[in-house]
Parts: structure tokens; C-alpha cells; sequence
């Protein structure tokens, strides 16, 4: 196959191209646009401490489609911030159970509940 990738190619020259846009009318899955690395759908936290004993705050992570997405992002009803390339944010919560929702810039979303114990 002429341009084709070889398997023994160094990992450095593998899968260097982005993917190509999803071809127009193919109903591109507005749902798989952000994905929330942490936490997880239904998870059980625990507030983390630290040495001295005093509450810390979690680190939430996601992943976009889009290298140059933004990502808003609110717990419960309170907006928490936005994050561009490295998607992750800090922030401390209370017991009890909470919604985490992202949106993007071309207002696609992603929610999650989750239960900090």
C-alpha cells in the first residue's frame, strides 16, 4: 500500500495526523464530543486530606473531541470555570451528592453524578 502506515514504523511516526472531520450528514455522536475522565458516572468520593489533617480539593479531569475546545464547567447550579487544551479543574466539595455538568463552546455536554462521602 503506498502511503500507508507500517506497524513497524517507530511509535513516533504512527498515528501522527489527526482524524479527519466526520463527513457532513453522517450524524456525527454529539454525545462521545467530551469525555469525563474523572470521576466517573455514579462514583463514590471520599474528601481527600492531607498531612495536616485538613480537606483538599479534588482535581476533575475530561478529554475533548477538539484540541482547541473550551470546556465550562459547573457543579450543581454553581459555574466552577473553563479550561482550554489541558482539561482539568480543582475545586473542593461537600458531602453529599452532586452534578457535575461540562459544555463546550458549540454547546455540547456531558453530566455526571457523583457521591462525596
Amino acid at each position: 500500500m503506498v502511503g500507508a502506515m507500517s506497524a513497524k514504523q517507530p511509535p513516533s511516526r504512527r498515528f501522527t495526523s489527526p482524524l479527519p472531520p466526520v463527513k457532513p450528514g453522517c450524524g456525527q455522536d454529539q454525545n462521545r464530543q467530551i469525555e469525563l475522565i474523572y470521576p466517573e458516572h455514579n462514583a463514590i468520593l471520599y474528601l481527600p486530606k492531607g498531612f495536616s489533617g485538613k480537606s483538599e480539593k479534588f482535581i476533575f479531569k475530561a478529554a475533548h473531541a477538539r484540541r482547541d475546545a473550551t470546556i465550562y464547567w459547573h457543579l450543581d447550579e454553581s459555574y466552577l470555570g473553563e479550561t482550554t487544551e489541558n482539561h482539568q479543574i480543582s475545586c473542593s466539595v461537600s458531602q453529599g451528592k452532586h452534578l457535575l455538568t461540562l459544555i463546550d463552546n458549540e454547546g455540547n455536554q456531558k453530566k455526571i453524578q457523583f457521591e462525596v462521602k
